[in-house]
């Protein structure tokens, strides 16, 4: 079980995190068009984060000879809400992270003079 976990969970955690970049390099392309001003960004995230998983199950299930599987359709558009929090609140929490983490070394600088 730790070799499974160890080979896979940082290949499905790029996928992830690629799929989220992708996800918001969308969204900010296309929020401004006329039509989607009306709807919430939040909105539109979720469905761009859905579909863009669903595909890339179905491109990898073809790449890969899979047989695609009603569970791995689930699982796919279950996958799209991660992406879409990671997508939405992902990219705050690291600025947060990385202002907190720039403080520190400030202040480990002030302390060092």
């Amino acid at each position: 079980m730790d070799q499974i976990l160890g080979e896979y969970l940082p290949i499905a955690s790029a996928i992830v995190a690629l799929l989220a970049f992708i996800v918001s390099l969308i969204t900010e392309t296309i929020k401004n068009l006329a039509f989607l001003k009306k709807i919430p960004t939040n909105l539109v995230v979720l469905t761009i984060a859905i579909i863009i998983s669903l595909i890339t199950y179905f491109a990898a299930a073809s790449y890969c000879n899979y047989k695609i599987t009603w569970y791995g359709i689930i699982g796919s558009f279950l996958g799209g809400f991660v992406v879409n929090y990671i997508s939405t609140y992902g990219w705050e929490k690291f600025n947060a992270l990385y202002l907190r983490y720039q403080r520190r070394k400030e202040e480990q600088k002030k302390e060092e003079q």
